[in-house]
């Protein structure tokens, strides 16, 4: 089952997955999260949202609502701070991560909790740099208490000590890193610390005392973008695959 709606200049597609039999409906006829099932926010780059229900629903044991957020400005909104563009020609990355958490908790969160009808917890994930964001929330706000980054852009400038150095706005129940086994045979200064920035916050989470996994896929950036999402969601609400 899937909704959509707009707010705040973004779309929001609301994936009840796994539950479909069990789906309540509230007085004015519209579909309800059921009572326990937990909404995890995922930032979505294009339209692989769709990909990435379907796949959850043919496992046929994850009981999940997906709230993905597509329309995002990538460059700004899923960065934390300003940093150089990695090559010539591209854009240079603005930092807007905080204006835009703003907007997420503020906004669209409430607007998604209000026609689910709530949830369990709360989660955030994301890919690339999506999954940098969804670390980068916890440090500014307690309200997801669950978060998988996927092959996250962690080699981000200062990222690493951002992280090991800062304290966590709450305590997190689980956290789930990927990366790929080839993502960092880059010879640009930032990409080449990718999988050390992800073993070395994956490790310090695990020592805080929160329910880490740590994943090493194998292929570049780009492979099995879907496969690897559809494994962090599956462990972030409790499974294995």
């Amino acid at each position: 089952m899937k909704e959509e709606f707009e707010i705040a200049r973004k779309r929001v597609a609301i994936y009840r997955i796994g539950a479909r039999n069990l789906t309540l409906k509230t007085d004015d006829g519209s579909p309800q999260n059921v009572a326990g099932a937990p909404i995890v926010f995922y930032n979505a780059f294009a339209n692989e949202a769709d990909e990435i229900a379907r796949a959850l629903s043919e496992l046929g044991s994850v009981n999940l609502t997906l709230a993905a957020v597509g329309g995002l400005e990538w460059n700004s909104e899923m960065t934390p701070w300003p940093m150089p563009a990695l090559f010539k020609k591209e854009p240079p990355l603005e930092g807007g991560a905080d204006e835009y958490l703003q907007t997420l908790t503020q906004q669209i969160v409430p607007a998604v909790l209000k026609r689910t009808g709530g949830a369990a917890w709360l989660g955030i994930a994301g890919y690339s740099l999506g999954g940098l964001f969804a670390l980068y929330s916890l440090y500014k706000t307690p309200l997801f208490t669950r978060v998988a980054s996927v092959s996250g852009s962690l080699w981000y400038k200062d990222f690493r000590e951002f992280a090991l150095g800062s304290h966590l706005a709450g305590k997190p129940e689980r956290a789930y890193f990927s990366i790929g086994d080839r993502e960092s045979m880059s010879k640009n200064e930032y990409l080449k610390t990718a999988l050390d920035a992800t073993r070395d916050i994956a490790a310090h989470f695990d020592r805080l005392g929160v329910g880490s996994k740590f994943e090493l896929n194998p292929g570049n950036h780009y492979a099995d973008e879907i496969g690897r999402t559809v494994k962090a969601l599956t462990w972030l609400v409790g499974g294995e695959i």
